[in-house]
Formats: structure tokens, C-alpha cells, sequence
């Protein structure tokens, strides 16, 4: 019988292929380095996309898209096995994961309820101009854990203290450059 794994990390992953393998790259590390399962929830329609989540993991569950993050994210709560669980968007990735690995392998976790990084929200292509902002996106995982809200998805309820980890998320969702990418 395989050993339930310290942390679950999921992952929803769109038609944006490059970004797609940026992140699932990012999280590679960490996958290494912690008793860890991928999850992976494919609302793609581009057919290039299923190759490349499968060259990272079998566990992919293929989810229609209905405009709701807190229904997408509650699917991967679904095939979640760890006692935590971090989600990450597919436009962002890590950077240094050090901390985040400390934080578990240490036994600091045992402590917190949740832990938060933070995401770096880049504002133009080369990435030069960005503002910071904290995201509780880590968590200790009960029986009552889901997600609420259909934009800007929030995880409930919070069992206990949260860490503010030394770990950042670059993330690009955020870049405009078109007039078409503003409207």
C-alpha cells in the first residue's frame, strides 16, 4: 500500500500551453523533494494540450469548463490524498521553493493550519514591473476543506494559525498587451 502523501498539489490547466509547462516545471522540485501527488484538472480544448499534462502525471481529470473556480477547484479536492494541499494557477510558477520545503520536511507544518507565499503579479511582457501580494493557498486539509466564491476562489475553513512562507509564485495573468487583451 503506497504512503498517503504529505502534500497535494493542484493544479488547473487552460489552453495556455507555455505557461502550462512553465509551472508544472516549477513544481517538479518540490515533487522531488516531499512526499507529494500532482493533481491536475484539464479544462483545455486545445488537443496539445492532454500530452503534456501526461508527461507529468496520470492523475488528470478531464473538467469542462463552467465559469467557476470554486466548482473546478472543488474537483481537485475530490482526488486530493495528502493531509495538505496547495493549488497553483497555470500562469504562474516558483521560483525558490526552499522555504516550502523546509516548512514540511522540518515538522513546522504540525504547528499551522495553512501558510501563505506570496504572488508576484507581473504587469508588462519582460517582466519588470510587478506588485506583491500575500495568497493563503496552502492548506491543512479536513474533511470539511472546499472551496467558495466563483472569481478570487478562497478556501474555508482555516484550521488553525497560517505561516507567511519565504516563497514566491511569479505569476503572469495579470500582463496586458493588447487592446484585445484589455476589453
Amino acid at each position: 500500500m503506497a504512503k498517503k502523501p504529505l502534500l497535494s498539489i493542484a493544479l488547473l490547466c487552460s489552453n495556455r500551453i507555455d505557461t502550462v509547462r512553465r509551472c508544472l516545471d516549477s513544481l517538479v522540485p518540490i515533487l522531488e523533494q516531499l512526499p507529494s501527488e500532482l493533481i491536475l484538472l484539464d479544462t483545455s480544448t486545445d488537443p496539445s494540450v492532454p500530452p503534456v499534462l501526461a508527461e507529468y502525471t496520470d492523475n488528470i481529470t478531464k473538467f469542462k469548463w463552467v465559469n467557476d473556480f470554486s466548482a473546478a477547484r472543488n474537483e481537485t479536492l475530490k482526488h486530493a490524498n495528502g493531509e495538505w494541499y496547495l493549488y497553483i494557477d497555470d500562469d504562474e510558477w516558483f521560483v525558490e521553493i526552499e522555504d516550502l520545503i523546509h516548512f514540511f520536511n522540518s515538522g513546522e507544518y504540525k504547528e499551522y493550519g495553512c501558510a501563505n507565499y506570496i504572488q508576484r503579479n507581473f504587469h508588462d511582457p519582460d517582466l519588470t514591473h510587478y506588485s506583491d501580494s500575500w495568497v493563503s493557498r496552502i492548506i491543512k486539509l479536513t474533511s470539511e476543506t472546499h472551496f467558495e466564491s466563483k472569481i478570487h476562489e478562497y478556501l474555508v475553513p482555516v484550521p488553525g494559525e497560517c505561516k507567511n512562507l519565504n516563497l514566491i509564485a511569479n505569476h503572469t495573468g495579470y500582463i496586458m498587451v493588447t487592446k484585445e487583451d484589455i476589453e
